[in-house]
């Protein structure tokens, strides 16, 4: 049996090992639809009474279930979809081919899976929300993805950001790029990007230079192994950037002009680096000089002794 009107419908932690083929024939009415946390063998048979007709679905929750593989066939008539989550599912491949019919999706969350490539994600150009943390990434496009808000792709195995690979977004709040293994980041990787938090710690950078015109708030660049920092990186920054983390690095010095004309910049950590020398001489005396709206100076643990 079935009710034609239903539009949402939550089945997620009930345990489910099976859902029949004829389960939603007649609820093409459905805008949301959880089935989370199931244990069913496959999506393409119970999904595919949604084929005929229109079906109105902008809502799918599959996650914490048992998904190799994400394909056209299985989610391709989704075309209104907004929202998807596959997260915890063991997803290791997604055809390229689904983007090209799911095109309205905003939000796409596909943390803690095993992929080790996305491709074809620019095919889906109104894409505000894109979780891909805990994967097994070792490259992703996100250029012309001009409407994103969240990036987070943490705990990948990324370990460049190449030229032109973000451009004209203005409105993301968070890019999390934690726990990769970047080395490198190019002079051009960013372009005409505003970003409100930047986290880039836990890689392995030695040295930074120029990223390109991009504008931040909030950057963080701890736990990397940086030994020198240019004095054009933060360039594109000086009227936006009001937090900076350079700690646990290794650092003995920084471009005395590194921070001129640097209006917004309220919290600076130096801390855990190796600074104490440099620091002890006055040789770094004109680099704090102009910071003259600094409220937060952390330097502690850096071989001080006087």
């Amino acid at each position: 049996r079935y009710v034609v009107p239903l539009e949402i419908l939550r089945m997620s932690d009930c345990g489910l090992i099976a859902i029949h083929p004829k389960a939603f024939v007649g609820l093409n009415n459905l805008t949301s639809l959880s089935i989370s946390r199931s244990v069913v063998s496959s999506l393409n048979a119970i999904f595919n009474p949604f084929i005929f007709g229109e079906n109105h679905m902008t809502h799918l929750d599959i996650s914490v279930m048992l998904l190799p593989s994400l394909t056209s066939e299985m989610l391709g008539m989704f075309h209104k979809l907004v929202y998807l989550d596959a997260s915890y599912s063991g997803v290791n491949y997604i055809q390229p081919a689904l983007f090209n019919q799911i095109q309205n999706l905003e939000s796409l969350f596909l943390q803690s899976n095993h992929l080790t490539v996305l491709e074809n994600v620019v095919a889906l150009p109104r894409l505000r929300r894109l979780h891909l943390n805990t994967n097994e990434l070792t490259e992703i496009n996100l250029r012309n993805l001009t409407r994103l808000e969240m990036v987070d792709l943490s705990h990948n195995q990324l370990t460049a950001i190449p030229t032109n690979w973000m451009c004209f977004s203005e409105t993301i709040l968070l890019l999390n790029l934690s726990h990769n293994q970047i080395d490198s980041i190019d002079r051009h990787a960013f372009s005409q990007v505003s970003i409100n938090i930047l986290d880039l710690s836990h890689n392995q950078l030695t040295s930074l230079g120029p990223m390109g015109s991009v504008e931040v708030h909030q950057l963080d660049l701890s736990h990397n192994a940086l030994v020198t920092v240019s004095s054009e990186s933060f360039y594109f920054m000086s009227n936006k950037l009001g937090d900076l983390d350079l700690s646990y690095n290794q650092l003995t010095k920084l471009p005395l002009d590194i921070f001129e004309d640097f209006h917004s910049l309220r919290r600076l950590s130096l801390s855990h680096n190796a600074f104490g020398s440099n620091l002890q001489s006055g040789r770094l005396e004109a680099l704090f000089m102009s910071l003259r709206y600094l409220q937060v100076l952390d330097l502690s643990y850096n071989f001080i002794r006087s």
